[in-house]
């Protein structure tokens, strides 16, 4: 405008052609060579990421990446190895410790480093036969180019189908025990999930899920000398063992079961999930991947905050988010997804002001969560995998999915897809983000 100005008032040029004097001051201005030169930029840029396991969908999430300031990313899968393996079981009255790695159908258990006493041990049975018929996962052996035991399926149910093959409760053994009749998925509303299956001349309901949940359902429990009423000594004892293992950094499932008559609608969600009878809990280890620790560090060098969102319960959330040092010292706020929900954007803004660890959300507390950063001038990444977070990822200013666990969905709306699931992965994206800015910027100087 002013170079059209100054043609048209001060030259006395006529209005066409002082426009046209402009446009060639504006062209003039602009170096021949920056598109060319920005387009290559990001198209090696582009290519050297996908050598690190990151598939950019837009050259334009290059530069955005390269001014992130926060990463909101998954726990399992992510921050970890997403490998689960069953390390301790608890029951009324009696802890075990369980060997083995892997998914492989070998170890030992024994409580306080004894073998278990033969009551104890049809006692355990029961926890673990409940906890592998309540599943639907697969183990697969080795063959063809695996030479190691798979799984098909979630890894959590893996683990507790692995912990049962280990006292001999195999695919074969669970079906020979009962058939399965009905199934309640399971929801994260719910967080739980139920089966009832045919056991010979009786129904029987078996349902596993989030321990504190689950845990008030029960208002009876399985001991080594039978069935005993739930008390309320017995219900603490059972929230301090799931708070202790949570501490440890075990992910912990409930098992419960209850009888079905005749009369009972199996069909009825509600009625299959109260009056249980606690079997017992099972805590299994999710290690942190070996990279992650120093991927952090390099985020916090470089002057990027991490904040983990996860479904986990908020202990086992926090001793992970310590292990890697995500966070550390005193002052770490664990928010759950029942507190975002009472919260204000104020008290929201607070909490992410300070070290926070978000614990027990769902995909729609992510959308939030990322779009309360981006009013406080933060550029923020979000990693998703499932089809509720792709609002959350098309939200964020780079959207990231997984590409082996995530859905088609989430990769749909996410900017870029790391084919590794790793967080590492981010880390080397960001840097090359850093890079091609910087590149660019000594072009045009």
């Amino acid at each position: 405008i002013v170079f059209f100005v100054v043609g048209w008032s001060v030259a006395g040029l006529q209005i066409s052609v002082a426009m046209v004097f402009a446009i060639g001051i504006i062209v003039a201005n602009v170096p021949e060579g920056l598109l060319p030169t920005l387009t290559m930029a990001l198209s090696v840029s582009t290519q050297r990421m996908a050598d690190r396991h990151v598939l950019v969908k837009k050259l334009s999430s290059v530069e955005t990446l390269g001014s992130t300031t926060i990463i909101c990313t998954d726990k399992t899968g992510t921050l970890t190895a997403n490998q689960m393996t069953v390390r301790e079981l608890w029951m009324p009255g009696l802890s075990v410790e369980v060997s083995g790695v892997g998914y492989e159908p070998e170890g030992e258990f024994a409580s306080a480093g004894l073998p278990l006493a033969c009551d104890t041990e049809e006692q355990m049975r029961g926890l673990l036969a409940a906890g592998a018929t309540c599943n639907n996962a697969r183990l697969l052996p080795p063959g063809g180019e695996s030479e190691r035991w798979g799984i098909l399926g979630d890894p959590t149910e893996a683990a507790m189908m692995v912990a049962a093959r280990k006292v001999g409760l195999g695919a074969d053994e669970l079906s020979a025990r009962c058939d399965r009749l009905f199934e309640h998925p399971f929801d994260s509303a719910r967080k739980r999930m139920t089966v009832v299956c045919n056991a010979g001349d009786e129904n029987v309901a078996y349902v596993k899920g989030a321990p504190r949940e689950l845990i008030d359902r029960c208002t009876r429990l399985r001991t080594a000398a039978g069935i005993q009423p739930m008390t309320e000594e017995m219900r603490q004892c059972a929230h301090d063992a799931n708070d202790r293992m949570a501490r440890d950094a075990l992910r912990v499932i409930a098992v419960a079961e209850r009888p079905v008559g005749e009369s009972d609608d199996f069909r009825d969600t509600e009625a299959m999930e109260r009056d249980l009878t606690l079997l017992g809990l099972e805590g299994m280890q999710d290690p942190p991947r070996p990279e992650v620790a120093a991927a952090v560090n390099e985020c916090h060098e470089a002057g990027i905050r991490v904040i983990m969102i996860t479904g986990d319960y908020g202990l086992t959330a926090e001793a992970i988010a310590r292990r890697i040092g995500l966070v550390s010292g005193e002052g770490v706020r664990v928010v759950t997804g029942h507190d975002l929900e009472t919260m204000d954007d104020g008290a929201l803004r607070a909490a992410l002001g300070g070290q926070v660890v978000f614990a027990r959300v769902v995909p729609e507390h992510k959308m939030r969560i990322a779009q309360t950063l981006q009013a406080m001038g933060e550029v923020v990444a979000m990693t998703g995998d499932g089809v509720n977070d792709a609002p959350a990822l098309k939200a964020a200013d780079i959207g990231i999915a997984m590409g082996r666990s995530g859905t088609d969905v989430a990769r749909e709306a996410s900017d870029m897809v790391l084919t590794d699931d790793n967080f590492a992965s981010i880390v080397a994206a960001v840097e090359e983000g850093r890079a091609i800015f910087d590149n660019i910027r000594r072009f045009l100087t």
